[in-house]
């Protein structure tokens, strides 16, 4: 044997086992290696299939809050604004029934239910009655008041339609005077009938700012008038005076006897006033007035041409006062001047208020009140 250390057979045999696990580990680790790569390379093309490759997807841009910007990716983006949603038109078939404040039906009444530029013309029927369907919304109304009855007046100037509404009640007020408080009799002419039952009162009213003067041709009726309550006889009238331009001045008439009296109220100006004044010719007129005192004349032109007025006191304040179209006056005035001349035409009635200048320094001897007489011509 050399000196080489001997390989017992058994050793042999172990040496080589040891050599072929050693092998056969690696192998397995490369064949693991491969797997994995094999199947990282297969998600990658899966994710490159569904990704499209390497291209990033672009944003389908929205802007449904009108931000102009993309509700998506937030980038600068205007599509125009949204287009709200409209509501459904609801609609109520409504009946609108006329009548006065007493429940009577009022036919042939026009009437018009208005919303901005809609306006739908109605007039009521036999019953009362016009029906119109209505968009749920207010509304105003419009009357045609020549088709109201006298004296009477429209009440209901709008509507609400609302869920439930079927039914609207146009009231019409009534304010034929019939002699109550609340609907006196107005003293309009100069001369009323009257017809009072027996015991019975009526209120009259009038509205103007100059005074008047009442009285009747029956002592039986009695008036009352403020602080007064008597007859008022065309000897011994009563005299009514307003106490505020505009307002109103009330006064009653009462028969105090068992039977229905019949007669005649005189509610007139006094002579001589504004509204009655007194007529005169070319001889003109004397009167007494001062400064705070007007009587008035009324003269009729028989010719073209001019009127003139003259008068010899110093004091005279005389106005003439002529009427043109349109009621436009043309006045002119003396103003202490002893003539006056206006241009007229025939047919022309020519007021003349006649008054004086207060008493100055050159009139201390002269009273408050004063005589003045004026003449007229015409040329």
């Amino acid at each position: 044997m050399n000196n080489e250390e001997k390989i017992l057979p058994e050793q042999e045999a172990a040496d080589q086992n040891t050599n072929t696990e050693k092998k056969l580990s690696k192998g397995a680790l490369i064949g693991i290696i491969g797997g994995a790569v094999a199947l990282v390379a297969v998600v990658v093309v899966v994710l490159v299939v569904l990704l499209g490759g390497n291209k990033t997807p672009e944003c389908t841009h929205v802007d449904k809050d009108d931000d102009y910007l993309c509700d998506l990716c937030g980038e600068h983006f205007d599509d125009g604004d949204e287009v709200p949603e409209q509501p459904a038109v609801i609609t109520n078939d409504v009946t609108f029934i006329v009548k006065l404040d007493d429940g009577t039906v009022l036919s042939g009444v026009k009437f018009a239910i208005i919303r901005g530029e809609t306006k739908i013309d109605l007039e009521s029927d036999a019953n009362g009655k016009a029906t119109a369907t209505l968009e749920r919304f207010a509304y105003s109304i419009e009357y045609d008041a020549d088709t109201l009855p006298e004296y009477c007046m429209a009440d209901t100037f709008g509507i609400k339609v609302e869920e439930g509404t079927s039914e609207v009640n146009l009231v019409v007020i009534d304010n034929t005077p019939n002699g109550t408080a609340a609907k006196p009799f107005p003293v309009l002419e100069s001369e009323v009938a009257v017809n009072i039952g027996a015991g019975q009162e009526l209120i009259y009213v009038y509205r103007g700012s100059s005074m008047k003067i009442l009285s009747l041709d029956n002592a039986d009726v009695v008036v009352v008038y403020g602080d007064e309550e008597r007859n008022a006889s065309v000897d011994n009238p009563i005299y009514v005076v307003p106490t505020d331009i505009g307002k109103a001045t009330y006064f009653t008439l009462k028969n105090p006897t068992n039977e229905e009296i019949s007669c005649t109220l005189s509610f007139a100006a006094p002579l001589g006033s504004n509204e009655n004044p007194i007529a005169v010719d070319e001889s003109g007129a004397t009167v007494t007035v001062n400064n705070e005192k007007t009587v008035y004349y009324s003269y009729t032109v028989t010719k073209d041409g001019f009127i003139t007025l003259t008068c010899d006191n110093e004091r005279n304040n005389i106005t003439l006062t002529r009427i043109l179209e349109n009621d436009v006056p043309e006045v002119a005035q003396t103003n202490g001047l002893s003539s006056v001349s206006i241009e007229v035409v025939e047919g022309d009635v020519i007021t003349i208020g006649v008054s004086a200048l207060e008493a100055n320094n050159n009139h201390q001897n002269q009273d408050y009140d004063i005589e003045i007489s004026f003449t007229i011509s015409e040329e």
